[in-house]
């Protein structure tokens, strides 16, 4: 998606939208939607019709659905207008969520496309529309390339400049801030990184690691997320929305891979909805020779599971401490790309199997990865507890066969 600022300055401007344009027919007008939708598509447009995302809205409230797509997620809405349309109770529904997002803006949302000459109550007659019936379809698409300020014939071309599929591929990049966190356990290193999510809404961006002295962050995500990241950061709207100083974004190929962060904050944890969890806690995940504050500890877990690494999930040994503060998790696992074995120290309560998780995992997992892990941490990863650490219960164990009290 090729991203377009506006000159208002409400925040509609500065949120990610999913689609160039939204699409509101009747169903009865299927055919001319379908038609007019993968015209659309097939022009590098992201498009919202309902038929293309019947496993999204599938189970999900209409209202509530139909009220996030038509009030927030496009550009523009183009309404089918028709007899049809008229007498429909979900169009009308769709037709005043889009009016009443019209009615918070200054710039112009919605496209009336008329496909007969019926009088729609509720609308407004004053807002110029086109008639479908005195243009071809080509033309049509073209005004709404034109209407979204791109060249029509250049759309896909441009993105394919860049990426070889723009839908699907998935983009690694590392992103540097100018931030000063002096802490690895402060809480403004993870309120820093959950802002930079927020402002594509969690979707199809991952976490790889991150780093407090110099603060930097590396992502996963989707071409698109990367492409209107990049397009925020660029036009230096990126520090406005997350109220933070970013100073560098690159990407990840095969010549230039990234070296590994010494630490990254577990965070993680919330994926689960532990009960317990804590996201204003102090966490550290870390891939460097050791957690200061933590070097008796890490001396101690070399002796009881020895100083030998694996990168196999299913010979992993975790050794368990705790501090007067923090909990220590100590391992022989060594992640991809990191010169040490992990390491944990939290204050937060969460359950063995999500250290573990942490310990082995830079990022989140497929549903197989998943159950793999869970296999291993069930019957195959050795638990070395140290006994002072007297306040673990049985839910913190969750499951784990192979513990041990040292």
């Amino acid at each position: 998606m090729l991203c377009r600022f506006s000159s208002a300055n409400s925040m509609i401007s500065l949120i990610k939208m999913n689609y160039d344009i939204l699409l509101s027919y009747a169903e009865k007008d299927n055919a001319i939607a379908k038609s007019l939708a993968t015209h659309l598509q097939k022009k590098g447009i992201t498009i919202y019709y309902d038929k293309f995302k019947e496993a999204e809205k599938w189970g999900k409230n209409s209202i509530d659905f139909d009220n996030d797509i038509f009030g927030k997620q496009g550009k523009y809405c183009i309404v089918l207008l028709s007899v049809n349309y008229a007498n429909s109770k979900l169009t009308n529904l769709q037709r005043q969520i889009a009016q009443s997002r019209a009615f918070n803006q200054r710039e112009e949302y919605i496209l009336p496309i008329r496909l007969d000459d019926t009088k729609i109550d509720g609308f407004l007659d004053v807002i110029a529309d086109i008639k479908y019936y005195e243009k071809d379809e080509t033309e049509i698409v073209n005004l709404i390339c034109k209407k979204l300020g791109m060249h029509s014939s250049i759309i896909a071309n441009i993105a394919s400049l860049f990426y070889s599929n723009p839908k699907k591929e998935k983009v690694r990049f590392e992103m540097v801030s100018a931030e000063k966190y002096d802490n690895p356990f402060k809480d403004d290193v993870q309120w820093a990184n959950q802002k930079l999510l927020e402002v594509v809404k969690f979707k199809d961006i991952k976490i790889v690691g991150c780093e407090v002295l110099p603060h930097r962050i590396q992502l996963e995500s989707s071409a698109e997320n990367y492409d209107f990241i990049r397009q925020l950061f660029l036009s230096r709207k990126l520090n406005e929305v997350t109220k933070i100083k970013w100073t560098q974004i690159a990407t990840s190929n095969p010549e230039n891979k990234f070296q590994a962060p010494k630490q990254s904050p577990l965070i993680l944890s919330s994926y689960y909805e532990e009960s317990d969890f804590n996201p204003q806690g102090e966490t550290v995940v870390c891939h460097a020779e050791s957690i200061v504050g933590h070097l008796e500890d890490g001396k101690r877990a070399e002796k009881i599971i020895g100083i030998e690494s694996t990168m196999d999930i299913k010979k992993c040994k975790v050794f368990v401490t705790k501090s007067k503060t923090h909990l220590y998790i100590h391992s022989n696992f060594k992640k991809p790309s990191c010169q040490y074995c992990t390491k944990i120290g939290t204050n937060t309560k969460v359950s063995l199997f999500t250290l573990f998780y942490n310990l082995t995992c830079l990022e989140y997992s497929d549903d197989n990865k998943l159950n793999q892990l869970a296999d291993a941490h069930k019957n195959h990863v050795q638990y070395f507890i140290d006994e002072k650490v007297s306040e673990l219960d049985e839910k913190f164990f969750s499951g784990a066969m192979n513990v041990q009290f040292v």
